[in-house]
Formats: structure tokens, sequence, C-alpha cells
């Protein structure tokens, strides 16, 4: 049977700011003025760090599966909106930033194109609607 998630949100300033609630943990979201407060992230905000922790939680388990070290590992997301409405990402640019004295190139970059294409599920479903580019810098550190 399927995993099911579930998550709720809920306004609490008639305004545009939500208290959203998943697996037992809180997050406010909000809109900057005159819309709303700027009193949250904005939801794609959280779309971008939801990204950014899913690639980087695959590449973790790739590496670390395969051996290697992973001294530091980030990953920075951003997004260009479409101009016209729905005003949703038609670009992100994904930037991993490995610090590992054991990993190649071409094995991070293996690694990388496994999680866009497979494991990261966020990449998976906005890979026909969203322009997807991502770039890395391997140090030895």
């Amino acid at each position: 049977m399927a995993e099911s998630l579930s998550a709720t949100a809920v306004l609490i300033n008639g305004r545009m700011k939500f208290k959203g609630d998943a697996g037992g943990r809180t997050v406010y979201t909000d809109y900057v003025p005159p819309y709303g407060d700027n009193d949250g992230f904005l939801p794609l905000e959280l779309f971008l760090l939801g990204l950014s922790s899913c690639m980087g939680a695959a590449l973790s388990a790739f590496l670390s599966k395969a051996g290697k070290h992973i001294n530091t590992l980030s990953v920075h997301a951003e997004g260009i909106r479409r101009e016209e409405h729905p005003l949703c990402f038609a670009s992100i640019a994904l930037e991993v930033r490995l610090a590992s004295d054991n990993t190649s190139e071409d094995e991070l970059q293996k690694f990388i194109q496994a999680a866009e294409q497979t494991y990261c599920p966020l990449a998976a479903m906005i890979k026909n609607n969203v322009e997807l580019h991502t770039q890395f810098t391997l140090s030895r550190e």
C-alpha cells in the first residue's frame, strides 16, 4: 500500500497568513504587503527548500552507500517565476556544493542525474513543467 502524507493550512489572521501543520510540525506562510504581512515563508520558498533538501537527501544517500566521505553538502535553489498567471516557476537553478576527499566529478554528476530523474520526488514532479538546471562545485576540503 502506498504511503499517505497529509498537511493542513489554517488561515490565522484574516489576510494571507496560514499556520501549516504536517507530521506534528508547524510552519507559517504569508505573503508580502499589501496582500500579507511578510510574517512567514512564501509558499514557493517552501517549495524551493523542499526541493533543495530532497536533492540533498538523495545525494547524501548515494554518496554514503558508495562509501564516499561527505565533509559538507549543501544545495541552493533559485527559482525564476513566470510573468503571467499562474506565477509558478518557469525555471529553477540548483547549485550543489560538496566537499569530499574521495568523490570524483563524474561520480557526483551520475548521482545528481539519478536524484533528478528518479530519487527526488519533487524533481520528478516538476521535470515536465519547469526547466531544472543543476550545477555543482566539488572541493577536496
